[in-house]
């Protein structure tokens, strides 16, 4: 993933700096065409990560079936209609240019664009509680797992199998290391799950779930809040796990301007 702040290796002016490249995206979900602005850095020009419950619920299911599949590819931005996040190939070729020199800006989507899977969060309040929910990569080599995305399952770090062993379901993927870690450059084994830090019942809180676990709290929170949080940041509610989430969608093919998908990993 490419620093917001890099500089072109050409001109060494910021490739943050406008103007923009306009990409056309058709969401997969709805089918509405959206156009979504890039930085030569990679990183989407407006994009606010500040979400709902609700809103991030529908991110989490994408998440979910999308990693299940063993296709998640690189998230860009949400669509304007349903939310449904939009991805590209994470083997795409792209090619930006510096807005100051022109230099191109190029590679595999998953080396030049920011991948936005991780940045949409929500916080929830309760009387005695305070968490944060958003995504997170997490890579067999620190020996920490998320478990399967799809039944919650626990996945072992040690443990060869791409697959889950109790579901079926993809439960990792090869992926490219980010610049900048001790495994840049080469392929480790990733899964996504959801980090939920802040404080339950007064007392400091940190966990790692699959994300079917972490909609199910996040399902249950809305609705012993009788709100409706999907427009806003925050929400008051009582924490809990409770109801299961229900979502269908089979398969992301993404059509795109300067973005030709090939095969998503």
């Amino acid at each position: 993933m490419p620093l917001t702040r890099a500089r072109c290796e050409q001109c060494s002016q910021p490739l943050a700096d406008p103007p923009y490249v306009p990409i056309d995206l058709s969401c997969v979900a709805c089918g509405r065409a959206n156009r979504l602005p890039f930085a030569a850095d990679g990183q989407p020009a407006d994009f606010n990560a500040a979400f709902g419950a609700s809103r991030l619920l529908r991110w989490f299911a994408a998440a979910r079936m999308s990693m299940a599949g063993g296709v998640p590819g690189v998230a860009v931005g949400a669509c304007a209609s349903c939310d449904w996040p939009l991805v590209v190939s994470s083997r795409a070729h792209v090619q930006l240019a510096c807005p100051h020199c022109r230099a191109p800006v190029q590679g595999a989507a998953e080396e030049v664009l920011v991948d936005q899977w991780c940045e949409p969060w929500a916080h929830l309040e309760g009387t005695a509680s305070a968490v944060e929910y958003r995504l997170a990569w997490v890579d067999d080599s620190t020996g920490v797992t998320a478990g399967c995305a799809h039944c919650a399952t626990p996945t072992a770090a040690d443990d060869d199998a791409m697959h889950c062993r109790h579901c079926g379901a993809i439960a990792w993927v090869r992926r490219s290391a980010p610049p900048g870690t001790v495994d840049s450059g080469r392929e480790i084994r990733q899964q996504l799950g959801v980090r939920a830090d802040g404080t339950r019942a007064s007392l400091p809180y940190r966990a790692l779930l699959p994300i079917a676990q972490a909609e199910h709290a996040l399902r249950a929170d809305i609705a012993a809040s009788g709100a409706d949080a999907g427009s806003g940041s925050r929400t008051m509610g009582v924490l809990g796990i409770g109801c299961a989430i229900a979502a269908a969608l089979t398969g992301v093919a993404i059509l795109v301007g300067v973005i030709v998908a090939t095969i998503a990993k």
